[in-house]
């Protein structure tokens, strides 16, 4: 995984001044398609597991846990090697290639019914497709990208995942269960059919000694294809000098440095080098993200509604807390390159917090009538609250901020933080339905609570501010 980011003040920021941003802005959000097509996995997850649950052959709750689970643990599957083939085949060829597992899943999701072996099947399917796509998307948008604006179109992918969770909620609501997932299995479509006439990121083409190829991508992502009067050259030769720069710490990391690097960074203290600080942010996030519980809210929220005896329709809430969110991504896309990373995760972590605390303390008084007939309202507006917060930073941010701080011969750390992530995910969400029945929830809220208060103290302490700095800048602050 190689990744440019160059200082402002460099040469190659006064040609930057003479190009349009608008292809990195279209090309980014046309590149992010299949994270949109991953935002309606999670999506569909809510109403139609409602659905497949419904009597007289529904599935069973336990069987619909598997059924929810199963999409983490597909993309666990291919997080690891996903940075390997990207950089192996191109950035290109993988995205397009993860047309094809999207696809098929929602093929198979059609004429399953309530099939639990088929579901199954095609839920893990769909997690290949969304793990894919969530490493391989950022890398080609940063690479593509102006110092400038790289924090925005990093933030596409929480965008888009974002809409694709809001499309799926809204067609929900006006199409029946087999319309609503035949539109789901549109989007990956869609994406091919406009991705295939973009081209490759540049980064990679000089990787693999196509410079030619590499200098009309780049006139492409600088809106300067048909003029003469632009001069590529500077920029390629910053980017030729960098991946020259990176090749040697490439050559020479292996798993055993990989190995040691773990020790390094759990065990060393202050004293841990710049790439085993890396590391620990890297764990830190892929731990923390999914402990704060933000599938649970995307996957059970009919259930939450339900158990909170929630006075406001479960299709509602879902619509308000779809809209909310992709409201909250585009706050994040124009605040981030201005306001900083940590300030939003700091926002962001400070409404979890408030919500999961909301959330709990409902509960602990749901069995008080005089209660309930004020604050029915209540589980809607916390799980909406919730999500939104999280929009506003945790969703997009640490994968942006990993993608900054990792050095780019070591791209497999960045699979760590994924593999974390995808672990945790689908334990949190295999086990969620079974803690809210023996410890209750007020108990499991209060811990997803807990993990978001962790979470505000990590990001004071251990996570550095990296708006529009040079990668040398941010490595010096670590």
């Amino acid at each position: 995984m190689v990744t440019v980011n160059m200082d402002e003040t460099a040469q190659p920021a006064k040609v930057a001044q003479k190009s349009l941003k608008w292809p990195q802005y279209v090309s980014s959000l046309i590149g992010a398609l299949p994270v949109f097509s991953a935002g309606t996995i999670e999506g569909w997850t809510s109403p139609g597991v409602a659905h497949l649950q419904r009597p007289p052959d529904g599935i069973s709750p336990e069987d619909a846990s598997v059924v929810v689970s199963l999409a983490t643990l597909g993309s666990l599957l291919v997080a690891l090697p996903a940075g390997y083939l990207a950089d192996a085949v191109g950035r290109k060829r993988v995205l397009l290639l993860m047309v094809l597992p999207h696809v098929l899943a929602w093929v198979i999701i059609i004429f399953a019914n309530t099939d639990v072996l088929l579901l199954c099947l095609a839920r893990f399917i769909s997690g290949v497709a969304y793990g894919g796509s969530q490493v391989v998307v950022p890398l080609y948008n940063e690479e593509i990208s102006d110092v400038g604006i790289r924090g925005k179109l990093g933030c596409f992918f929480d965008f888009m995942m974002s809409a694709g969770i809001l499309y799926c909620y809204f067609i929900s609501l006006v199409l029946d269960y087999f319309w609503m997932t035949a539109a789901c299995a549109v989007v990956p479509l869609v994406f091919f059919v406009f991705f295939v006439w973009f081209p490759e990121s540049p980064v990679f083409l000089l990787q693999k000694g196509r410079e030619d190829e590499a200098r009309e991508s780049l006139r492409f992502f600088r809106g300067a294809k048909h003029l003469t009067s632009y001069d590529e050259a500077p920029e390629i030769q910053s980017i030729k000098n960098y991946i020259a720069s990176e090749s040697k710490s490439s050559s020479e990391h292996t798993w055993r440095t990989s190995l040691k690097l773990v020790w390094e960074c759990l065990f060393s203290g202050g004293r841990a080098s710049t790439l085993a600080k890396a590391m620990r942010i890297t764990i830190c996030f892929g731990t923390l993200v999914p402990l704060t519980g933000i599938n649970p809210m995307l996957f059970y929220s009919v259930e939450i509604f339900q158990r909170g005896r929630s006075t406001i329709s479960a299709d509602v809430c879902n619509l308000i807390t779809g809209v909310l969110k992709i409201i909250c991504s585009l706050i994040t896309i124009f605040l981030v390159d201005r306001v900083g990373r940590r300030l939003l995760l700091f926002v962001s972590a400070g409404g979890m917090i408030l919500s999961m605390l909301a959330l709990s303390l409902h509960f602990l008084l749901l069995n008080y009538n005089e209660y309930i007939s004020h604050f029915g309202w209540m589980p809607c507006a916390a799980v909406t609250a919730f999500v939104s917060s999280y929009s506003l930073g945790f969703g997009p941010l640490p994968w942006l901020i990993l993608a900054e701080i990792i050095p780019t011969g070591v791209k497999e750390l960045m699979g760590v933080g994924f593999g974390i992530n995808y672990i945790l995910h689908f334990v949190i969400t295999m086990v969620f339905i079974e803690l809210l029945g023996t410890v209750g929830e007020v108990a499991t809220f209060s811990f997803f609570c807990v993990m978001s208060v962790i979470a505000i103290l990590f990001v004071k302490y251990f996570v550095p501010e990296t708006k529009n700095k040079a990668r040398e800048v941010i490595h010096s602050n670590l």
